[in-house]
């Protein structure tokens, strides 16, 4: 039983801290949200693609085994493995460097929203102890 409280509690401190934001703040919450769902995609796409990626370099003969490959590169230029791969390879590191980016961003602004909420509350409370 004690263990439930605990929890309510501290689900009733996180929403009476929400309801205090004003509604610019909220609307950072929001998109901050926006920010970590699309980071968590990225995230599992990145990693999604790692064990594929190592594959294709260890026998890039099986590039054409793989159905998606297949019809992406049915009506490209790009014909030889070697082409396929160099290809690839620059999608793979574009999709890192868009998931650290954005992981990078979305730390930023989660640390940048943080201090303002502090700062807000911190303002709050000393106008009211005044």
């Amino acid at each position: 039983i004690e263990r439930n409280s605990h929890s309510n509690n501290i689900t009733y401190l996180i929403f009476s801290i929400f309801k205090t934001l004003n509604k610019r703040r909220k609307t950072q919450l929001f998109f901050l949200s926006i920010t970590m769902l699309v980071s968590g995609i990225l995230e599992v796409f990145s990693i999604a693609t790692i064990i594929p990626f190592i594959s294709i370099l260890i026998s890039p003969e099986k590039i054409n085994l793989i159905p998606v490959v297949n019809e992406l590169f049915k009506y490209s230029q790009l014909n030889s493995p070697n082409q396929i791969l160099f290809f690839l390879t620059i999608l793979f590191l574009i999709s890192i460097i868009l998931s650290g980016s954005i992981k990078l961003l979305n730390l930023w602004l989660s640390n940048r929203l943080v201090a303002a909420i502090g700062c807000d509350i911190s303002c709050e409370s000393y106008i009211r102890t005044l």
